[in-house]
């Protein structure tokens, strides 16, 4: 994916970064293969911007829970579990032995 900031906009350079990188998670081969996102450094060379405006981008993503870091390891997209909440749910009968004991 070919991308360059626009120094002159009035969008930050963060905020662009991370339109980037919402695109780069969007790809099939980040979402479903598991692949590790670019290093921050590697982004920071690539952009000519400092990795505090790179991590800033990041750390928004990781906060929205898109992304997960682990150190020493690399940047992947979160996969999305479903929550049944099921383990919140009292069975009937056991309710019902509650009220009745009331």
């Amino acid at each position: 994916m070919d991308f360059k900031l626009d120094q002159n906009s009035a969008v930050p350079l963060h905020a662009q970064i991370e339109e980037y990188l919402r695109g780069l998670i969007a790809r099939k081969e980040y979402k479903i293969g598991g692949k590790f996102l670019p290093k921050e450094v590697t982004l920071s060379k690539k952009l000519g911007v400092s990795r505090n405006t790179i991590r800033q981008a990041i750390n928004k993503l990781v906060h929205e829970g898109l992304i997960e870091r682990k150190k020493g390891v690399g940047t992947k997209v979160v996969t999305k579990k479903i929550s049944t909440r099921l383990d919140n749910w009292i069975s009937f009968t056991r309710n019902e032995k509650t009220r009745v004991l009331k």
